[in-house]
């Protein structure tokens, strides 16, 4: 039972002396009191006679957590959903137009590759309008 007394304060002074991640040397004082029992602080002690302990312990810088990576990925995942965001809605937009020529205009002109112009053929009016309606269907919903 005695044992138990001593070992968890100790165990709770030396996890604080290990969450100071700054020192490079810690000092702990170790001292008995008149019933015998043992006792660790980071205080020296004014009435009793005691023992110091040095403990060193490694100075590391801090490093980013791996919540700190989280954020920063979940920051750029906005970002990119926001572009994708934006290019369905040029697409949508894009698409809305093409349809609403297609159905508005009998003839359609097209502009070549090669900067000549010409007119679609019914049956590719009718392949571009299958398209617009497609890219509605998928960039618009």
């Amino acid at each position: 039972m005695d044992r138990r007394i001593v070992l968890i304060p100790a165990l709770m002074l030396l996890g604080s002396i290990a969450i100071q991640a700054n020192a490079k040397d810690v000092t702990v004082y170790r001292w008995v009191d008149e019933n015998g029992n043992i006792h660790y602080t980071q205080h020296e002690p004014i009435d009793n006679e005691y023992a110091e302990v040095k403990i060193e312990t490694p100075y590391n810088k801090a490093k980013p957590s791996l919540m700190d990576k989280s954020i920063d990925t979940s920051v750029s995942q906005k970002v990119a959903s926001a572009k994708l965001a934006n290019q369905a809605a040029e697409k949508c937009a894009n698409a809305k137009n093409n349809l609403r020529v297609l159905n508005d205009f009998p003839k359609v002109k097209v502009t070549e590759e090669d900067g000549s112009t010409r007119l679609l053929t019914p049956v590719e009016k009718q392949q571009q309008l299958r398209i617009a309606e497609n890219e509605v269907e998928v960039y618009c919903d």
